[in-house]
């Protein structure tokens, strides 16, 4: 992240808000980066997404809540025994998907990125992190 002061700018990198994340490292550590840069930000600072349009510190916000939530369900049905199959089919993102998956098109639909498309890529990310090592 470079935050530009007299600007009031954050340029966040590969944060998007279209689409589901691709978790490049830990659900954790994307949860925390989300906290430093909402902590960096001001009701007016402009966030700049490596993908898609402008943002705002109650963007991030939401990203990050979204994660917090989605992360918390997969990991209680991972408790309960449910497979990675059971936790596909329980749609933990579906009161997200309107917002996550709405104008997707318009970012990722140059025939070649589909993996943004809905929630699988993302739950069974977050199931192979949570899931107990064997």
């Amino acid at each position: 992240m470079i935050y530009f002061r007299r600007a009031d700018v954050l340029m966040i990198g590969d944060f998007f808000r279209r689409g589901y994340p691709n978790i490049g490292g830990t659900a954790n550590c994307m949860i925390e980066a989300l906290g430093m840069a909402a902590a960096v930000c001001g009701p007016n600072t402009k966030v700049v997404p490596g993908h898609g349009p402008v943002m705002s510190r109650a963007d991030v916000i939401a990203h990050k809540d979204m994660l917090v939530a989605v992360r918390d369900r997969v990991a209680e049905m991972i408790k309960q025994g449910k497979s990675e199959d059971e936790v596909l089919a329980a749609h933990p993102t579906a009161d997200y998907d309107a917002t996550a998956l709405k104008d997707i098109a318009l970012y990722y639909d140059n025939g070649t990125v589909l993996r943004y498309k809905n929630s699988d890529v993302f739950i069974k990310q977050l199931y192979e992190q949570l899931k107990p090592k064997s």
